[in-house]
């Protein structure tokens, strides 16, 4: 589906970043991994959205850089920076009588002049997005008349119409079930597995985040304390220092990912 002709990069340089005079994250740096799920994981107020907005080019840091392919991001404008990544916020927002057919279609508006026509490719990528998140038998309905998970779908596949090869998800299973949350990080899974996609997700739900993601970063006052895979991330030591509880880890006899007991 991609537009692109190469894995899209992006990094955080030693940023500062902070509202109201009072610094959120301090001299971060990142390196996401491409082609992987990253989970940034870390209690409430450490900054892990206000990290999710500065890779997207919503905070702009004080100090250090967001590069997107070696390409500082300042120096980008939103439609150049839409053409290579795609951020689903924690409460979107549309008009509740918007059908999904149209809302997907807002996703296209990156690769769209003011007076060009839509076209065939256009369409073509909308139905596929559709298909993919498996909200296609619903894009006559409208927004207001979705269950949360399939209201969760539509959204992603408006950002799979923007067509990059990153995307960047807000606490994307808040206010969902468990089946529903089950099914949304299962999508993320198989657009990294299936599609290459890399995929950036803030999570709550430390099991959650070991079972679907590749890639852990641990956030606390604005720093991340431990970044890897989750076999070596998801560690009572490393969950006491961030989280301050107390956990005795396990593994799953089936998929062998690690789960997580907290106890205070």
């Amino acid at each position: 589906m991609s537009e692109m002709t190469a894995t899209a990069r992006l990094e955080a340089r030693s940023i500062t970043v902070g509202y109201s005079n009072r610094d959120v994250l301090r001299d971060l740096t990142l390196s996401v991994p491409p082609g992987r799920f990253t989970a940034l994981l870390g209690p409430n107020g450490s900054g892990k959205s206000t990290l999710l907005r500065a890779l997207a080019g919503l905070a702009r840091p004080s100090a250090g850089e967001v590069m997107l392919n070696a390409a500082a991001m300042r120096t980008m404008s939103r439609r150049q920076i839409a053409r290579h990544l795609s951020l689903l916020p924690q409460t979107p927002r549309a008009p509740d009588d918007i059908s999904v057919r149209d809302l997907v279609a807002q996703g296209r508006y990156p690769h769209r002049g003011l007076f060009k026509p839509w076209s065939s490719m256009d369409r073509e990528i909308c139905t596929r997005a559709m298909e993919m998140t498996a909200v296609a038998d619903l894009e006559a309905k409208s927004l207001g008349h979705l269950s949360g998970g399939q209201r969760q779908r539509a959204w992603i596949a408006m950002t799979l119409a923007q067509s990059t090869d990153m995307l960047l998800l807000d606490e994307p299973t808040t206010y969902l079930d468990i089946a529903h949350q089950l099914d949304v990080l299962d999508l993320l899974r198989r657009l990294v597995r299936d599609e290459g996609k890399t995929v950036v997700a803030v999570l709550h739900d430390i099991n959650h985040a070991a079972r679907f993601a590749d890639h852990l970063c641990l956030l606390k006052e604005g720093e991340i304390v431990a970044s890897g895979p989750p076999g070596e991330i998801i560690q009572a030591r490393h969950l006491r220092t961030v989280f301050s509880i107390d956990a005795t880890i396990i593994h799953d006899p089936i998929d062998e990912v690690p789960i997580c007991i907290a106890r205070r």
